[in-house]
């Protein structure tokens, strides 16, 4: 008890001289499960001078039962032998209801720390109500070696822990409510105020993806979500490579949902490998293509100048015209078809408009089923606004509806020029005359 009194006198003895720093405990947030342990640490943040410390410390004694109190030999030194550093204990503290008075240590040898950080020691307390309680130290002194006092910061209130009969969750994973279209997330985690939030994934809007949204029933962070389907369209025209050398490959309206790969015969390649070029090509059957690989029947010639290849065989004629095709103006395009298939047939159509052999516009429909003989003119409902002037070529492909089977492709080269001063709609027709000529086909024939 002596030494407790000439230490306390010390203290209260002290002369005052100026420092920098702070006390305070650590962590200055603590929330506990009722019943579960409490440790506070007592910390010395950059403290100049330091030698010895006296502190007292109050709590709410309905939410917390004081334990013990556990000092740290890092900062001042060892407190057994060889001691380096002496610290009052339970018998000489002043413990009441709710508080703990008289808590002290100082070094025993020479030389004052400079700066002192660290944990000076360890109060231990048990957590034994719900509800919030601050720890607050009061009556705090720092001195060096003179000994004068050094003056310290301390935060008031210096700590608060929080008890509570469970804690809901401690990471978004214990949040997991097996739905995938939902967030999992735990607010305010390993606290006795957390709780777990299943947010709804918002619905992706139409086009590309830049952030976690919901496409199809099914959450994706990149792509393309397009009426509700996710997709990966093309981007670039070498993803829409076909491995034929004789067409242009381009991926039209590159990163959007249109996007759609398009590969445009050249005409690089003679004789064209396409049903009614008069080869039967790999692919071609006698079934699927007649025309090429037997039972043609007799060709037909056309009352326009048909153009007729050197087996004889009348493939089609082709009138390509336009009026007043000009910069920034919608254009229209008109495709005129007569066949004479044994049975009704299906067409589809295809026209590709290229500059310097990168395609710029592209639309394609199906005709109704047409008798034989019977001409039809199909007018493009997608229209073209020319958003450059110069040379185009356009580039018509007939096929079977399914476009698996290639009749015809026709290209022509026109041009697009400015019209200045005027400014009014300017329609242009383009008018492709297509007669195709294929006589005693059998479907049915092997």
């Amino acid at each position: 008890m002596k030494k407790t009194f000439v230490l306390l006198a010390f203290f209260f003895g002290l002369g005052y001289v100026f420092g920098a720093g702070n006390i305070s405990i650590y962590p200055a947030l603590e929330d506990k499960i009722v019943g579960q342990n409490l440790d506070l640490n007592i910390v010395a943040g950059n403290v100049n001078n330091f030698y010895g410390y006296q502190f007292d410390f109050q709590y709410d004694p309905s939410k917390l039962g004081f334990n013990s109190i556990e000092f740290n030999r890092d900062v001042l030194g060892s407190t057994v032998a060889p001691q380096q550093q002496f610290c009052t204990s339970s018998g000489d503290w002043n413990i009441g209801l709710g508080f703990v008075k008289n808590v002290a240590c100082t070094r025993t040898v020479a030389g004052e720390i400079n700066p002192a950080s660290g944990a000076l020691a360890t109060l231990k307390f048990n957590v034994i109500g719900q509800g919030s309680s601050s720890v607050n130290l009061t009556k705090v002194l720092v001195s060096d070696s003179s000994p004068s006092a050094v003056s310290v910061s301390v935060p008031f209130p210096t700590a608060l822990v929080r008890g509570c009969s469970r804690i809901e969750c401690s990471s978004s994973a214990e949040c997991n409510d097996f739905n995938a279209l939902t967030t999992d997330i735990c607010l305010n985690a390993s606290t006795c105020i957390s709780s777990c939030s299943n947010v709804a994934i918002e619905q992706c809007s139409e086009g590309q993806i830049t952030s976690q949204c919901v496409c199809g029933g099914s959450v994706y962070s990149s792509g393309f979500c397009c009426s509700n389907t996710f997709t990966q369209p093309c981007v670039s025209d070498s993803q829409c490579n076909d491995a034929d050398v004789c067409t242009i490959d381009s991926c039209y309206q590159p990163a959007t949902c249109g996007a759609q790969c398009i590969n445009t015969p050249s005409g690089a390649c003679s004789p064209a490998t396409y049903c009614g070029d008069g080869i039967c090509s790999s692919g071609e059957k006698k079934k699927n293509c007649p025309q090429d690989c037997g039972q043609r029947g007799k060709p037909r010639t056309s009352s326009a100048s048909a153009i007729v290849g050197s087996n004889g065989y009348a493939a089609s004629s082709i009138d390509f015209q336009f009026e007043q095709l000009s910069l920034g103006s919608a254009s229209g395009a008109k495709v005129s078809l007569i066949h004479e298939f044994e049975e009704p047939e299906r067409f589809l159509v295809e026209l590709h408009v290229l500059k310097d052999n990168k395609l710029v516009f592209f639309t394609s429909e199906t005709t109704p089923l047409l008798d034989a003989g019977e001409e039809f003119v199909l007018a493009f409902s997608e229209r073209w606004v020319p958003d450059e002037t110069g040379q185009y070529l356009a580039t018509v492909v007939l096929s079977d509806a399914e476009g698996q089977l290639v009749y015809d492709v026709r290209s022509f080269n026109f041009n697009v020029t400015t019209i200045s001063g005027i400014s009014f709609f300017v329609g242009v027709l383009l008018v492709i005359i297509v007669v195709v000529y294929f006589a005693a086909r059998s479907r049915n024939s092997k």
